[in-house]
C-alpha cells in the first residue's frame, strides 16, 4: 500500500512532505546556497541541537587549549575531539624531567544532548564558558560531582 504524501505549493514549485520519514534533517536551497533544515520531532534529542552543542564544546576547548601555559618542560597540550563518540578532551602530554606526563585537564562528553563535564581543571569553569555561548544550564551536567550532590547545583542532574 502506498502512503499519500501531503503536497504544499510554493510559488511554481510543489513540495511533498513525508510525515513518516525517519531522518529529521533535510536539505533545501536558499537562493544559491544549500542549507540544512530540521524537522522538529518530539521523540528525542534534536540532531541540530546536538550539533550545536558539539560545536560549542569544541570552540570552548579550542580557545582554552590556546591559553594554557606550558613552562620550560617538554610538554604539549593535546586537544582531542571525537565527534563520533562525543568525547572532547584537553591533555597535557610529554616529559617533566625524567617523568612522563599524561594528564587529562578537561574532559567533556555529550550524553542525551547534554554536556557532561567529567573533568574541569580550569579556575573559572568550562560550564561558565558554555553558558556564555548560549548553552543552557539544563544542558550542562557537572559530572565530576557525585549524583547525590548534583541537585545542589544550578545545573542539570543527569
Amino acid at each position: 500500500m502506498e502512503r499519500e504524501q501531503p503536497e504544499i505549493k510554493l510559488g511554481d514549485n510543489k513540495v511533498y512532505i513525508d510525515i513518516f520519514a525517519s531522518r529529521t534533517i533535510i536539505t533545501a536551497y536558499r537562493e544559491n546556497e544549500r542549507i540544512a533544515v530540521e524537522v522538529k520531532g518530539f521523540t528525542g534529542p534534536s540532531e541540530m541541537e546536538t550539533l550545536e552543542l558539539r560545536n560549542h564544546i569544541i570552540e570552548v576547548l579550542s580557545d582554552e587549549a590556546k591559553t594554557i601555559p606550558l613552562g620550560e618542560d617538554d610538554l604539549e597540550v593535546a586537544l582531542i575531539t571525537d565527534s563520533i563518540h562525543d568525547h572532547y578532551q584537553i591533555l597535557y602530554l610529554g616529559w617533566q624531567g625524567p617523568h612522563r606526563t599524561y594528564t587529562p585537564f578537561i574532559h567533556v562528553r555529550i550524553v542525551a544532548d547534554k554536556a557532561y563535564i567529567e573533568r574541569d581543571g580550569t579556575e573559572d569553569g568550562i560550564a561558565t564558558r558554555l553558558e556564555a555561548r548560549g548553552v543552557s544550564r539544563s544542558q550542562i551536567v557537572l559530572a565530576f560531582h557525585p549524583p547525590f550532590k548534583r541537585p545542589l547545583t544550578d545545573y542539570a542532574v543527569a
